[in-house]
């Protein structure tokens, strides 16, 4: 039984119409029968996203707002309704819910309605209309929020409707169980690795560092989301219909030292690091000019004045173009990043050995280490043989 959760079912669960129903019995037969109101939020069918921004720009391509609209009327907000229509069939109440109802704010970004900032629901909203509904579920739409002067809708990004969950849940003191197609957090990419072990839990910094090394088409969950959980100290889950009884875990309450070593193996392709050597007064303003550029970058010092800056390839032609302002004789090379996150990771340790040690075949083009991560750029074409060999080595595969 999901008790005192937040369940927020995914787009990867709602391919088609029959989804709902199955949906549906699933929440049913999850829902605990104590008589408190079960908070679902609903996320667009699977794709629907993409093919109504698409379909809004041609009908209104001179109001943003209109777009948001159109995205949100005929993608989440009919979600919600067919949702609500087929627990209503099986003898459970449902109520919808929407952005007004909860005051669900946000900040509207500048250059796009569709990339807004959540400022965050109103709590005395969310127990009228959630927590004192009377409802068996009160379903609510994710990806979008209100502006507070105008009250239109905006867009708060891709995969926004779990930072939408992650805020109800801090209104109800629940848990949020994401339930997707793929319910777990693997070790590493299967499209690299075959059969990666699942991850059972790991804290919010763990998840934020995986994030930022991962590929975008790979990412479990937006940034924003783990990043409002561990400021109100709400857990994330991560489930499947398939598999109900199996998760894995985001908790902001566990402390360094409780929690079990996090191994783990996040890939970025088309990744273009720069190596430069520029002594350590200078990095700041080598950083400010970096992110005035609106370049995405990292960082991971060697040894000495050496610094590697990784960036996508795509943005590697502006990265060298400001760097060389620093070091003239700075390099690049462009290949696939594969990212070791070890929290058993000490310093003076093995680890450098036993990468090498496996990767013999396959020679890497740069590797650099910071913390309990260790970077390893390698050729495109090498990229699944050197993932395959360091999952092998440090056990990442089932």
């Amino acid at each position: 039984m999901l008790e005192n959760t937040v369940t927020k079912i995914g787009g990867s669960c709602l391919k088609s119409e029959e989804d709902f129903s199955v949906v549906a019995d699933f929440l049913i037969s999850e829902h605990d029968a104590s008589g408190e109101p079960v908070p679902v939020v609903v996320s667009a069918m699977h794709g629907e996203t993409r093919r109504l921004r698409d379909e809004a720009r041609r009908h209104f391509p001179d109001n943003a707002l209109l777009q948001v609209k159109h995205v949100a009327e005929n993608g989440e907000f009919t979600s919600v309704q067919k949702l609500c229509a087929a627990l209503r069939e099986r003898g459970a109440s449902a109520a919808a819910a929407d952005p007004w109802m909860l005051s669900i704010e946000a900040e509207e970004a500048p250059e796009d309605v569709f990339d807004a900032r959540l400022s965050g629901a109103k709590h005395e909203c969310v127990e009228q209309f959630v927590v004192q509904s009377g409802a068996d579920f009160v379903v609510i739409p994710g990806y979008v929020g209100i502006l507070p002067e105008s009250k239109d809708l905006v867009a708060l990004g891709n995969g926004a409707s779990d930072l939408i969950a992650v805020e109800i849940a801090r209104h109800t003191g629940g848990v949020v169980r994401l339930m997707k197609s793929a319910g777990s957090i693997c070790t590493t990419s299967p499209e690299f690795v075959s059969f990666p072990k699942r991850i059972q839990h790991m804290t919010s910094e763990h998840a934020l560092r995986m994030l930022e090394y991962m590929r975008p088409d790979d990412q479990f969950i937006q940034a924003a989301a783990v990043e409002r959980a561990q400021t109100h100290n709400v857990v994330i889950e991560f489930g499947s219909m398939v598999t109900p009884g199996i998760v894995s875990r985001i908790d902001p309450a566990i402390r360094q030292g409780d929690e079990a070593v996090l191994r783990a193996l996040p890939i970025r392709d088309e990744v273009t690091c720069v190596q430069a050597s520029v002594a350590p007064e200078y990095l700041v303003n080598l950083f400010s000019a970096l992110a005035e550029s609106d370049v995405a970058f990292g960082d991971g010092r060697a040894s000495g004045n050496t610094v590697h800056i990784f960036t996508d390839t795509a943005d590697a032609d502006e990265a060298l173009r400001i760097i060389r302002r620093f070091d003239s004789d700075a390099v690049r090379q462009s290949g696939t990043l594969l990212t070791l996150i070890d929290s058993s990771m000490r310093s003076g340790g093995q680890h450098f050995l036993r990468v090498y040690t496996a990767l013999k075949d396959v020679p890497p083009l740069e590797s650099w280490s910071s913390g309990v991560i260790l970077h390893v750029l390698v050729a495109q074409e090498h990229a699944v043989s050197a993932a395959n060999a360091l999952a092998e080595e440090f056990g990442l595969t089932r």
